[in-house]
């Protein structure tokens, strides 16, 4: 029994601080109380802020998938850009290389055509001769007739 004499200082003591204790947790739950609706605001905010990054997350990732999408779309452009280039290029030699042979070609054209002129002209020339040949023999066969016949009366 004196264990239980020697504790009981000890015992008021647990008792008083047990008290205090209850009225710490009875002031902290009085404080809480209103603290109630605001945790479950600050929770529905944490909800929507949370919604919020995720909205923000899946257009940054959109961005990102179209910013890659016209990269890619640039650098095709910039390949047929390149490509047009060249065709514009070969178009403008093989027009060339198209001008060249058709002035070659009305080159021929105007010599053949003047080759075929001269060509005409030499036949009715030699046509002219052979027929002023014929011409000269008809009239000398003509003019030993005349001798012919005269010599004969």
């Amino acid at each position: 029994m004196h264990f239980i004499r020697d504790s009981r200082p000890y015992l008021e003591e647990i008792a008083g601080l047990n008290q205090i204790i209850f009225q710490k947790k009875k002031e902290k739950y009085e404080i809480s109380q209103p603290i109630g609706p605001l945790k479950e605001e600050a929770k529905e905010l944490q909800t929507k802020i949370d919604s919020f990054k995720k909205t923000q997350e899946l257009a940054k990732e959109s961005k990102e998938t179209i910013q890659k999408a016209l990269d890619k779309i640039n650098q095709e452009r910039n390949t047929l850009r390149g490509q047009i280039e060249e065709l514009r290029q070969q178009k403008l030699k093989l027009r060339e290389d198209f001008y060249k042979k058709l002035l070659a070609y009305e080159r021929q054209q105007i010599e053949i055509r003047d080759i075929e002129w001269m060509t005409g002209i030499k036949e009715r020339v030699v046509q002219r001769e052979e027929e002023k040949k014929q011409w000269e023999e008809e009239k000398a066969r003509r003019q030993e007739e005349r001798k012919k016949r005269q010599e004969e009366l």
